[in-house]
């Protein structure tokens, strides 16, 4: 397939899962409303759409909290998101670059950020940004803006932990959004909670986005 058919079939791709879903926005909006087995077949549909367009996305609907931006309670977001894996990150901008407008619906790329004061539960891990500190992190190695930083962690030993890593990026990933969490860390790693975090030049969690 040359690299002009591969463009058109995106383009086909595109077209169809914003077709699609237009004509079932309404379904879409009531995702929480319907019994399982509808919702299954609901989101089924537009599951397979999304991986015609890309295997590397993934969606969420979420209804907002009224806001000056979002004044209506029945208001939705339609977030793509590439799980944080920058390779599918064009792909992300691409599909919701191409997005109708649609009323009663903002389609956002990326996961957006919560706030700074935020709780991520992993395993047997249930951490919250304001009672948590971080230190900057060197590394000569890195030549471009990003950072790099250490977390510590109440009651943790030390020990390696997946799940413990795994809470901690969607912590951070809460607090900063989808894309500048993977595009301005460069390395994250974690620590025992410091006794002293002044003296030990560890900051609030809740001021990270100050050093982005």
């Amino acid at each position: 397939m040359t690299q002009q058919e591969q463009t058109t079939d995106r383009q086909r791709s595109i077209q169809a899962l914003w077709d699609w879903f237009v004509a079932h926005k309404s379904l879409m909006a009531d995702l929480d409303t319907m019994d399982r087995a509808e919702q299954r077949n609901v989101m089924r549909e537009f599951e397979n759409l999304m991986a015609c367009y890309s295997q590397g996305l993934t969606f969420e609907v979420r209804e907002p909290e009224p806001t000056d931006n979002y004044p209506l309670t029945d208001y939705r977001q339609l977030i793509i998101s590439a799980e944080g894996n920058e390779d599918y990150f064009p792909e992300v901008i691409d599909l919701t670059t191409h997005a109708p407008v649609m009323e009663g619906w903002d389609v956002v790329p990326f996961r957006p950020a919560e706030g700074v004061k935020v709780n991520m539960i992993y395993g047997k891990w249930d951490l919250y940004s304001k009672n948590m500190y971080f230190t900057l992190l060197v590394n000569e190695e890195v030549t471009t803006d990003q950072i790099g930083i250490m977390v510590g962690v109440k009651d943790y030993d030390g020990t390696e932990d997946e799940d413990l890593y795994f809470a901690v990026y969607g912590l951070l990933e809460k607090i900063l959004g989808e894309y500048d969490c993977a595009t301005r860390i460069a390395y994250i790693d974690v620590c025992p909670e410091p006794k002293d975090p002044q003296k030990e030049n560890f900051k609030p969690l809740t001021t990270l986005p100050q050093y982005i």
